[in-house]
């Protein structure tokens, strides 16, 4: 599975039916194509749903808003490695009644400090995503490469009469109502 890909290889292989082992010439036949599939229907995904799930390191240098609480964008946190404010490390509140400050996950809250009014005044390094892909998104993912590997050999053709049955495929994502929900409730929503 390459970095950032949302599913793998071997759960593509079993949903469309295919055989996962190597031992055979069909069981790689199409192994390039849906590897291919797999990364560009991730980064699409991703990309519709402005986040990435992987779990990794952020960077936030940002305006201080003069309040204790702060929105970090990506989520959700994992780690903080610092909080900066005007130059001033503030310490991870350690004790329930302890000042410092605390995350739950993407809100940054202070005790005893505040984020002081200022221009790229405040400066935070976190961890944030996912360490393993979460299964709705997996499975949301999995979903659209199966329809996209499907639809390669009737690509353009939104119906068929086949023995004077009408056939219509399913030829957009947008139709998969399942698959919408999940990624819909994935996507970055930046708080009012």
């Amino acid at each position: 599975m390459a970095t950032g890909d949302l599913t793998d290889l071997a759960t593509v292989k079993q949903w469309l039916d295919l055989p996962v082992s190597t031992a055979t010439p069909v069981g790689t036949a199409f192994d390039g194509l849906l590897t291919d599939l797999i990364s560009s229907v991730s980064s699409w995904i991703q990309d519709y749903c402005s986040r990435s799930f992987a779990d990794q390191a952020y960077t936030m240098l940002t305006n201080g808003n003069g309040k204790r609480k702060m929105w970090l964008p990506e989520g959700p946190v994992t780690s903080v490695t610092s909080v900066l404010i005007d130059g001033a490390s503030i310490p991870y509140r350690s004790t329930w009644n302890g000042s410092g400050w605390t995350v739950a996950h993407q809100l940054l809250s202070l005790d005893g400090y505040t984020f002081s009014r200022g221009n790229n005044n405040v400066f935070v390094t976190y961890t944030a995503g996912y360490a393993t892909v979460p299964a709705e998104i997996k499975f949301a993912a999995t979903q659209v490469v199966t329809l996209r590997f499907k639809e390669r050999k009737r690509y353009g053709h939104v119906s068929e009469n086949l023995g004077g049955q009408v056939v219509t495929y399913l030829t957009d994502v947008a139709a998969m109502p399942d698959v919408m929900r999940i990624l819909d409730q994935n996507r970055k929503v930046v708080p009012q």
